[in-house]
């Protein structure tokens, strides 16, 4: 949900829920609605508490969500209600997607890291905005999260994905290719070398000034 979507939200809550409204700050809860237990699915829940939660949404107006706790009478279990705008561990409106869904798994980014088997900086890159590297990784992720590509990276992903996996394709290559070159610049080389030592001294040195002569002639901005 973006800032847009939540504060069209706020709007359309029943009088009861909006606790404050001025211009700098609103204070609101949700409707009571009684969700089943995170644990055990039973439906014998209380509210046993109010959290305030601060959400900033503009430079001017501060929202502050009241959020209930719940405690199960059943397993004795607590847990927060669910609510359509704020993910789990989420604190700003029109966060990533994808610390949204993950957040919602509860699973830590450290485990998200482990799951995928990618370096830290990595997955980071990805809560950071970034689109995967490649169409394999997109499509790892959204499994572990239980989501589609596009739900995470939007309509367009996969198109913008594998423009991506292309750049980094084209780039490998024309590395492969520069080893290549050094490669066989180096053997060439040492062919030289092997040659030069089977000459005498004098006929190295004219080799040498011959080169050298060669070297300058060819330098930039030389006529």
């Amino acid at each position: 949900m973006n800032i847009k979507e939540f504060v069209a939200f706020v709007d359309k809550l029943p009088d009861d829920c909006i606790e404050k409204k001025t211009d700098e700050e609103i204070v609101f809860h949700l409707p009571l609605t009684r969700p089943p237990c995170d644990r055990c699915g039973s439906k014998h829940v209380v509210v046993e508490r109010y959290r305030k939660q601060k959400i900033y949404v503009s430079d001017t107006t501060t929202y502050i969500y009241r959020k209930r706790s719940y405690k199960c009478a059943s397993c004795g279990v607590r847990f927060f209600e669910p609510n359509p705008f704020l993910g789990f561990h989420q604190r700003w409106i029109g966060d990533v997607p994808l610390r949204l869904f993950r957040g919602n798994k509860k699973i830590t980014l450290r485990k998200m890291v482990t799951l995928l088997n990618v370096p830290f900086h990595v997955y980071k890159e990805l809560e950071n905005g970034e689109i995967p590297s490649s169409l394999e990784l997109a499509g790892r992720v959204a499994g572990i999260l239980s989501v589609r590509i596009e739900d995470i990276w939007g309509a367009e992903a996969e198109e913008k994905i594998r423009a991506k996996e292309q750049v980094s394709e084209r780039k490998k290559q024309q590395a492969i290719a520069k080893k290549k070159e050094k490669n066989a610049i180096k053997e060439e080389f040492s062919v030289f070398q092997k040659n030069m030592k089977n000459l005498s001294l004098r006929k190295q040195k004219r080799i040498l000034e011959m080169l050298g002569d060669l070297a300058e002639k060819e330098a930039p901005g030389t006529k």
